[in-house]
């Protein structure tokens, strides 16, 4: 994943294969399209990243709710991704009239380690 290739062209998928649901008690209550919608991955360049330090990190930017021309998306997240430590750290933007503003951000950058156990209650929300 973090070789010294450079970034690959952007993927793009129509608004008909962006379907998402929404669960109550594992129960879809509403399904719906994301729009049109446009993903990259970013070279990979060193980040210092807190109390890791320096991290070879790629970014993935997810573009959605864009116009059939892939262009004036409605919003972005973009995912800083470590090697060898993962997601560090999320943004999401939403576009204003002529940029996109920052409405919400994780920072992931403390290290401890430890074991997670999955929890997946609703088998058919991740189907």
């Amino acid at each position: 994943m973090f070789g010294s290739e450079n970034r690959g062209r952007p993927l793009r998928f129509p608004s008909s294969n962006t379907l998402y649901s929404l669960y109550s008690q594992c129960n879809a209550y509403k399904t719906d399209p994301l729009g049109y919608v446009v993903n990259s991955i970013s070279a990979p360049s060193t980040v210092n990243v807190g109390n890791v330090g320096p991290t070879q990190t790629r970014y993935f930017t997810y573009k959605y709710g864009c116009d059939s021309t892939y262009a004036n998306c409605a919003y972005k997240e973009i995912y800083s991704l470590g090697q060898g430590i993962g997601l560090y750290d999320w943004k999401k933007y939403v576009r204003g009239k002529n940029s996109f503003k920052l409405a919400r951000e994780s920072v992931i950058d403390q290290e401890t380690p430890g074991q997670v156990t999955p929890s997946l209650p609703c088998a058919n929300s991740y189907q």
